[in-house]
């Protein structure tokens, strides 16, 4: 039995719907089924859309042998420095009072594994401990398919942490041969240890109903609404790079045959308001909004 360490920004529970935190639970789940030892380190410290506490996710992944582990924010340390480069160096502090993993696993997203994996490459830490980078698309990916060009000094050494996570890992893999490309153009140096392997199927642990991330008192009730015509539904985060210009321009370009058939429009997905885009407003300029 191996003792392997999932590191997270993003996990299903104090996340709702986040596509890394959905990958890293299926991945917790199916190596606790082929008998490993799996521990979860949230790096997002507080932060949480759920109605439900930390304490309770934790309990509830207890229950599936996984030990779910909250980053805590040291407020005594004091780094002047952008915020995801003190979360980065404080995961490298956990891990460093922490070193007893055999595998360590994060993404490249918020370069939380920068700094440890400086420290293993100087030779200073985690000699006997394997790393990998399980990419999912870094910030530089995401503006792009945005059309954002980056806000500042910070954003650019978030993609140089970004960057360097991938090429400093023991190994990389990624879910889709088209990102290991995409980072190749881009002259990244990949390890040589770079494979394509595909995303978990996702994890039972939230798909019985057993454990909703929102109390169903506060859900709010849906419309019970007949409709004559078609209804079209946009599903996915509010933003452009998930096609939601490209949905809404193949919208008014339908003819006046097709347009009458339709009865009702929902976007169902997060709104998306950085950079001076706001999803809602776009949506609403384009008269998609009653």
């Amino acid at each position: 039995m191996s003792r392997i360490l999932i590191i997270s920004p993003d996990i299903e529970g104090p996340v709702i719907n986040g596509g890394i935190g959905t990958a890293f639970t299926a991945l917790a789940d199916m190596l606790v089924q082929n008998n490993e030892d799996v521990d979860i380190l949230y790096t997002s410290g507080r932060y949480s859309e759920s109605t439900h506490g930390f304490e309770h996710w934790n309990t509830i992944y207890k229950e599936y042998r996984i030990n779910l582990i909250q980053l805590a924010v040291d407020e005594s340390l004091i780094i002047d420095a952008p915020h995801f480069r003190k979360q980065s160096y404080q995961t490298y502090l956990w891990l460093k009072d922490n070193d007893k993993y055999d595998k360590i696993i994060g993404c490249e997203w918020q370069g939380a594994l920068y700094y440890t994996l400086l420290a293993k490459k100087q030779g200073l830490n985690f000699n006997n401990t394997e790393i990998i980078i399980n990419t999912h698309g870094s910030s530089m990916w995401a503006d792009e398919g945005n059309y954002s060009l980056p806000r500042d000094q910070n954003h650019l050494e978030l993609y140089y942490l970004e960057q360097k996570c991938v090429e400093l890992a023991d190994s990389v893999v990624s879910p889709s041969a088209y990102l290991i490309q995409w980072m190749r153009n881009k002259k990244w140096k990949l390890p040589f240890n770079t494979k394509v392997i595909f995303n978990c199927e996702p994890s039972l642990i939230f798909r019985t109903g057993k454990h909703p991330i929102v109390n169903e008192d506060e859900n709010t009730e849906m419309e019970d609404t007949c409709y004559d015509g078609i209804e079209l539904v946009f599903f996915g985060r509010l933003e452009i790079r998930k096609g939601l210009d490209l949905f809404i321009k193949s919208l008014k370009n339908f003819n006046l045959n097709n347009k009458n058939k339709i009865s009702k429009i929902t976007f169902m997905g997060k709104n998306i308001a950085i950079d001076g885009f706001d999803a809602m407003d776009f949506i609403d300029i384009n008269g998609f909004v009653e």
